[in-house]
């Protein structure tokens, strides 16, 4: 076979005027001459003092003070305007202040400061000056009033501003390239946690501090001990904020009869809060992110069985993915109530959307066999699609002592959509229309419940259980005037084929966790469990001849009523210690499987044993530099519908059959994370290396005839392998900021197409540049 890739390059004269504002803000920021100030801090003994606050105010000037902080030398360095008077104030918790007055030359100038000690018995002190950055162990606090100047209305606008935080378009959150996973408003979740409903609507006035915390974890004797890697922003309102109603209204209109109205109502107290969130619009924006959605799910909870949720979102695929639509409405809407007490926290959220999506695309289609051209096809495909979906949460927090903690999270989730499509498919000698028709309606329920106990200081014992309920029912309808359906029908002269499929599923696990502390820097986990999962798949295919006609297509190889059930007894063991810092945690989880499959006269048992090992590390470089190392070996087993004898149809020329001889499939999971962010200068780097690797694979057994597809799929003993390789690299600069980004994907592995196996491989290289 062979590909030619062709490039048309064009240029569009809008380009040229959006050049020249560049260049002309370019020249007017680089018109006053700058020069290098460096400096280094030390104690009257010499010794640097480290993350040091350098506070630059120019004399005479409106403008916004500059910050930077010392490095592990004392070293920093500042861009100042040459010819320009500046006053520079040096602080320092261990440290007396410093005020001293610069003259910047026309040259590059050094300096030397020293900071005299804090006498330590200093008796009554009052405090004249805060420090705009606190760097601790695991913490970074930032003093908002610093480094804003009123003019940013909500939370987005003022995280932009500090050193160190990146805020994207779909609202996410990085510290130092470390995505945020959780929002908090004074220690309490703010919603569930996402970020981009906290980024996009609370304002900025009323935050004083702004508190990142690394390996959070809620429950403070589990610090240390559970693996979490959960980074969280902590928002600190302003004394006279800590009890406020705020909100406001966006609306706007435009051509086309376009319209956006989202309205916002904030009611905050210390001991109950209540949330309101609307967003009304027609112009593409959609009010949740997949991140958030993902978030929404709690998969990251101990034992919690987060394939079928994560599964679920093809029941949404429209809404999150689709981004290349002619046409978006939606209207959104949230209630959030949050109660505090001594001991006990209620958290209680509810949202609904209801979006109608309009899409077109065109494709060209070419088979291929022996690398000779055999058929080409193009396929145009008209779809409106309308989704209902809503989601609530109720999570309750409750500390009867300081040695006890209980969590109780009930989530519920429930979509309707409806699709139309109209596709038109054109090939040599053939040409023709089908109309396709989905209901799809799905709803689960999931009850979550963790208890910890700390013992001893020696000993914490937990218990977490699980069961989650779901079922999804999509329905199809595909309508030709002709028999195209690549399966036996009667002789009719309009076919049209229905098929309604019906799953279920239950889920549950109970898992119980010892924490053994052998000294300050190590300790072991024990644990034990089951977890388990029941499905259920039944299918009906039938034609309809005419009203009252129907040809029912079970007895020629369709329709299923399939069940399997999965048990995993599984112990684990834990090995974690820290060693200067190295953080290291070996372990090793053995499992034991029952797996039942019953269907058509066709039955398996089958018991399994397998020991999977995991290795986390991490190595703590600096306060601001850090690799990290996860290692594990997955086992993943084949899906219901995979195992299905009975076909089914995915589309009006695809057919699938399942493979009721499929097994477990193991793969290795290699990630690697590199992390490096330089406070004085504002630059940051993040590496990521994502690879995984299976021995054995499933993979797709492919007939073709036409443009129509037989598909099942098969195991082979041939490794496919995936790697994901992203590098970012961030500058701040005095008036913007920049990001290159670079991407590296490449997998490969086979499949088998008519009776042949193919290596099928891909690389692609990504990159872009954002200023």
């Amino acid at each position: 076979m062979t590909i030619e890739s062709r490039c048309n390059c064009s240029y569009h004269f809008a380009f040229w005027p959006l050049l020249v504002v560049l260049l002309c803000f370019l020249q007017n920021n680089g018109s006053a001459q700058s020069i290098k100030f460096r400096g280094t801090l030390t104690d009257s003994l010499g010794s640097p003092i480290v993350f040091a606050n350098v506070v630059v105010t120019k004399i005479d000037s409106q403008d916004s003070p500059g910050f930077t902080l010392t490095n592990y030398q004392g070293f920093f360095e500042l861009d100042l305007e040459s010819n320009s008077k500046y006053i520079f104030t040096f602080l320092h918790v261990n440290y007396l202040r410093l005020v001293v007055s610069i003259d910047a030359k026309t040259n590059r100038m050094t300096q030397k400061f020293i900071l005299k000690e804090v006498v330590k018995n200093l008796g009554e002190v009052t405090v004249i000056y805060e420090i705009p950055i606190q760097v601790k162990t695991d913490s970074i606090i930032y003093n908002v009033t610093d480094f804003t100047n009123g003019t940013e209305r909500k939370l987005k606008e003022a995280l932009m501003k500090l050193p160190g935080v990146e805020v994207n378009r779909n609202g996410k959150v990085k510290l130092m390239g470390k995505i945020v996973n959780e929002v908090l408003i004074e220690g309490n979740t703010f919603f569930n946690g996402t970020t981009k409903l906290a980024v996009e609507n609370i304002p900025a006035d009323a935050i004083d501090k702004i508190e990142f915390i690394d390996n959070y974890n809620k429950v403070k004797f589990l610090r240390g001990l559970e693996n979490t890697d959960k980074l969280v922003m902590n928002l600190k309102l302003k004394e006279d904020k800590k009890k406020l109603l705020f909100g406001d209204i966006e609306a706007l209109g435009g051509v086309e009869s376009r319209y956006k109205f989202k309205p916002t109502l904030f009611y905050y107290d210390p001991s109950f809060s209540i949330n309101l969130l609307g967003d009304i619009n027609n112009v593409g924006d959609k009010a949740l992110s997949i991140d958030d959605y993902i978030g929404f799910q709690n998969p990251g909870q101990f034992l919690v069985n987060a394939e079928g949720f994560i599964k679920s979102i093809n029941d949404l695929n429209d809404y999150f993915f689709e981004r290349n639509h002619e046409f978006y409405e939606e209207k959104f809407g949230a209630l959030n109530i949050q109660s505090s007490s001594a001991k006990t926290d209620l958290n209680s959220f509810a949202m609904i959307s209801d979006s109608r999506t309009e899409l077109r695309s065109a494709n060209d289609n070419s088979f291929f066999k022996g690398g000779d051209l055999v058929l080409s096809e193009r396929r145009f495909d008209d779809r409106v699609v309308n989704t209902v979906f809503g989601l609530g949460k109720i999570n309750i927090d409750h500390i009867p002592s300081k040695s006890k903690f209980v969590n109780s999270n009930t989530t519920f989730r429930g979509s309707v959509t409806e699709e139309y499509s109209n596709i038109q498919t054109n090939s040599v000698n053939t040409s023709q229309s089908i109309l396709h028709s989905q209901n799809l309606g799905n709803f689960t329920i999931q009850q979550f419940f963790k208890y910890d106990h700390n013992i001893s200081k020696k000993n914490t014992f937990g218990i977490t259980s699980l069961i989650s309920l779901s079922n999804r029912t999509p329905e199809n309808s595909w309508i030709s005037g002709n028999n195209i359906f690549p399966i036996e029908l009667e002789e009719s002269n309009s076919s049209e084929v229905t098929q309604v499929i019906d799953f279920e599923d239950v889920n549950y696990s109970l898992g119980l966790k010892d924490y053994i502390i052998l000294n300050r820097y190590s300790h072991i986990a024990l644990g034990a469990g089951i977890k388990g999962a029941s499905n259920i798949l039944n299918s009906q295919t039938s034609q309809r001849l005419s009203i009252d006609r129907i040809n029912n297509l079970d007895d020629k190889g369709f329709g299923n009523d399939i069940k399997n059930s999965l048990t995993d007894y599984f112990l684990s063991f834990e090995y974690k210690f820290k060693k200067d810092k190295l953080t290291l945690a070996p372990g090793m989880q053995w499992h034991y499987y029952t797996w039942n499959t019953d269907q058509r006269m066709n039955s398996l048992r089958r018991k399994l044993f397998f020991v999977n090992p995991t290795l986390n590390g991490k190595f703590d470089i600096g306060k601001t530099e850090e690799l990290t190392f996860d290692y594990s070996l997955d086992n993943t087993f084949p899906y219901t519908g995979s195992l299905a004898v009975g076909r089914i149809l995915r589309n009006f020329n695809q057919v699938y059959l399942g493979n009721p001889q499929l097994h477990s499939i193991l793969s290795h999971q290699f990630k690697l994370t590199y992390n490096k962010y330089n406070l004085i200068r504002g630059k940051g780097i993040n590496i990521d290396l994502n690879h995984s690797e299976r021995p054995k694979n499933i993979v797709n057994n492919i007939d073709l005839t036409g443009i129509n597809i037989d598909l099942t799929q098969i195991i082979i003993t041939f490794p496919s392998r995936q790697t994901n390789l992203s590098f970012e690299y961030t500058k701040k600069f005095s008036h913007f900021n920049t990001a290159t980004t670079l991407g590296f994907q490449s997998q490969s592995g086979r499949q088998v197409i008519n009776e042949r196996e193919e290596n099928n491989s891909s690389r692609s290289l990504s990159g872009s540049f954002n200023i």
